[in-house]
């Protein structure tokens, strides 16, 4: 039996007064990085680069299509910025669905993370297993989408589902 992984993203811009600014629903690429951490964890091999879990998304400017050989963002918001990639908000990654199983993600930009110049226009996202790309860590899956604009007192709610299938 062979496990296909897909996933959707749901991203929402949420203005300073509350309201939705913006939203976008797109597929999602499980890189081939994502498929050998996956792989790695399902046969408890806890060794670098498997041992942290994938509890961050990144968000960046590039709307260069995901390839499975994708290692990292191609424009990452704040690379070098430790905490620029947002934690999953508790109590996210959480696992459901029979079947397909489906892992959950969830992460919140609070206004005033994402940039440092404003507006910026958002088009690519990923999980990773570490908290900023000068850590490095693996890439689970990346994801293109229509530019987003997010401005300065925006929040940004990324949720991300992948699936877990077996055809």
């Amino acid at each position: 039996m062979i496990l296909e992984l897909t996933g959707q993203i749901h991203l929402e811009v949420i203005g300073p007064d509350g309201q939705l600014k913006d939203t976008r629903d797109t597929q999602n690429l499980v890189v081939d990085a994502g498929r050998e951490h996956f792989a790695a964890r399902m046969q408890r091999t806890i060794v670098p680069p498997h041992v942290a879990i994938m509890e961050y998304i990144a968000v960046g400017t590039s709307g260069t299509a995901a390839a499975a050989g994708n290692t990292t963002l191609v424009a990452e918001a704040l690379p070098a910025a430790i905490g620029a990639r947002a934690i999953m908000v508790a109590p996210y990654p959480t696992v459901g669905g029979v079947p397909p199983v489906q892992i959950l993600y969830r992460s919140i930009f609070v206004a005033g993370t994402i940039a440092v110049a404003w507006p910026i226009s958002l088009q690519e996202a990923g999980i990773f297993n570490e908290v900023s790309a000068i850590v490095g860590g693996e890439m689970l899956a990346r994801g293109t989408f229509t530019a987003v604009p997010v401005d300065v007192g925006d929040t940004l709610t990324v949720d991300w589902v992948i699936n877990v299938n077996a055809p």
